[in-house]
């Protein structure tokens, strides 16, 4: 593992463009599927509706989220919504390439329901090609937020928990054991509050758990 590179930007439109650059490379691969985890939240959504209108093999491309509001997926508050309206309806992607978290089951079940996804998707363990985090001013990532017992689990894929910030709606979120994992991870971030999070380098604020090979931490004006 590398330690992050922390890279300023002017705006969010300039880290977008620094994001598809990296994506349009990236996607040129000779592979046979790549895949992708999304974040959410409002800072990605122009970046999705950017991406739809690349010329991405989407037909080898296949969605995963990070994490999910446990929330109907029609609610203005889904992960997936938010997803869907701004690159999915826009893109020919086949149905089966979209691994959402089911939101329509028990918590329990959801939490399990996502697990198994991985394993049977993943051979040995999940790796995702390319991962996007948001960050929250407590520098909370994904829906693991300060002194919570998820930064230091070593075991379980997929937990369910409750928000510490708004929207205050119970969660689902992948753990470290598998964020870490991915080949690249960009987290976005945007604003004075954002940015003093990262100057905070305790083992208790969950952004500087993350680890990769490639990990890109993209600062931005607001």
């Amino acid at each position: 593992m590398v330690q992050r590179a922390v890279k300023r930007f002017k705006s969010i439109e300039d880290v977008n463009e620094a994001i598809l650059k990296f994506l349009s490379q990236y996607f040129k691969k000779d592979q046979k599927i790549f895949t992708l985890c999304l974040s959410g939240g409002k800072t990605p959504q122009k970046l999705y509706e950017r991406m739809a209108f690349e010329n991405f093999p989407w037909e080898k491309i296949h969605l995963f989220w990070g994490d999910e509001r446990y929330v109907p997926y029609d609610d203005p508050r889904s992960n997936y919504k938010m997803a869907y309206d701004s690159l999915i309806r826009m893109i020919n992607i086949p149905s089966q390439n979209v691994h959402k978290i089911r939101t329509d089951l028990s918590p329990e079940d959801a939490v399990k329901d996502y697990e198994e996804t991985l394993r049977s998707f993943f051979d040995d363990g999940p790796t995702f090609d390319i991962l996007f985090l948001g960050m929250g001013r407590d520098g909370h990532t994904a829906s693991i937020f300060p002194n919570s017992p998820l930064i230091h689990e070593k075991r379980r894929w997929v937990a369910f928990t409750e928000a510490k910030l708004e929207p205050f709606v119970d969660r689902i979120t992948l753990t470290f054991p598998v964020i870490n994992r991915s080949k690249n991870i960009f987290i976005l971030a945007g604003g004075r509050e954002k940015i003093r999070a990262l100057e905070n380098f305790s083992d208790e604020i969950p952004v500087n758990m993350v680890r990769s090979e490639h990990l890109e931490v993209m600062i931005y004006e607001e």
